[in-house]
């Protein structure tokens, strides 16, 4: 019973992680089109590694904490301590080297719609393994975004720079996204 209740959990982080994924897309197309482009490029260049490299610290920091409070030291396989000290490493070496890592955000953007492509191929097999109509809609948009995000690796732009084409790449990734779990749903 307690092994359900941990993939339940684990499902909903992974709906809540692709719900707010999208719309962050989603917003950051829309901002882009409407929105001071040279404030909101400098905003996510500047401070989105910076962001990162914390996230990583206070993750690392929880591993480390929780690896001592649960007493998992008693088990010769737990390997959270390890991970804690090996993702605060990590962050601060975001931190400490922002501007180096800000120039991988735009393919790190490219990486992430490669996963919403993904994910939504995975959603047209679901579908069409309950037999729902829908399935080759969500196939259509997992194999479009794929291979959007694959041309954009490729064909290198700066995402945060007013770009009508990124921005409505980041548009049409998050509305596709939030379309294709509405039709799971």
């Amino acid at each position: 019973m307690a092994h359900n209740q941990e993939e339940i959990k684990d499902s909903k982080a992974g709906l809540a992680a692709n719900i707010i994924g999208a719309i962050a897309f989603l917003a950051l197309g829309i901002c882009l089109l409407t929105l001071d482009t040279a404030l909101i490029s400098r905003l996510v260049y500047s401070f989105l590694v910076l962001v990162f490299g914390i996230l990583f610290v206070c993750f690392g920091t929880y591993y480390m904490i929780k690896y001592f409070f649960n007493h998992e030291f008693i088990r010769i396989t737990s390997y959270g301590f390890t991970v804690g000290v090996i993702l605060v490493i990590i962050g601060a070496v975001f931190v400490i080297n922002a501007d180096i890592f800000s120039s991988f955000i735009d393919a790190l953007v490219c990486l992430i719609g490669i996963v919403f492509g993904a994910v939504m191929l995975q959603q047209s097999f679901a579908l069409f393994h309950i037999q729902r109509g829908s399935w080759f809609i969500c196939l259509i948009f997992g194999l479009a975004t794929i291979a959007a995000s694959i041309y954009l690796l490729i064909e290198p732009m700066k995402f945060f720079d007013g770009n009508i084409y990124t921005s409505a790449y980041l548009i049409a990734v998050g509305a596709l996204s939030l379309f294709s779990l509405l039709l799971m749903s």
